[in-house]
């Protein structure tokens, strides 16, 4: 399945906007598949399940970033860190996920992460499956 995603960043007015042409590596599960991809004009990127973007950019402290799914038709359930510690939050009403950079004090590279795992639900449609044992499954 292919997911399709979205990532704005807010300018200095409070409105999000596309984050066009950025560049980002591009992994399923550990492996490098590409570290040339960028996102569209639109700021979308699309990612396969079990892929995962890295974007890797100097964000000034103040700044604030939105990842929105654009694929519907699931359970979506977001979390972010900063490190090791809990950050951003989900938009009520969207698909999407607001992280906040803030200053480093810690010295060398701070790592955001935005992880957004989608799960879909079964539908039964009143079939019966009926195994009777000791009988051939035909």
């Amino acid at each position: 399945n292919s997911f399709e995603f979205q990532l704005l960043k807010k300018n200095s007015n409070g409105q999000y906007e596309a984050v066009p042409n950025e560049k980002y590596a591009l992994y399923n599960g550990s492996s490098l598949i590409s570290n040339t991809t960028k996102t569209d004009e639109n700021g979308k990127f699309t990612l396969e399940a079990g892929q995962h973007a890295n974007f890797s950019a100097s964000g000034i402290a103040g700044s604030e970033y939105k990842v929105v799914e654009l694929t519907s038709g699931y359970t979506t359930t977001w979390t972010g860190m900063k490190g090791n510690t809990t950050n951003g939050s989900t938009v009520s009403g969207e698909n999407a996920y607001i992280i906040p950079i803030t200053q480093n004090t810690e010295g060398g590279v701070t790592k955001y992460t935005v992880n957004c795992v989608n799960t879909a639900g079964v539908v039964l449609n009143d079939d019966t499956i009926v195994l009777d044992y000791g009988k051939p499954v035909e």
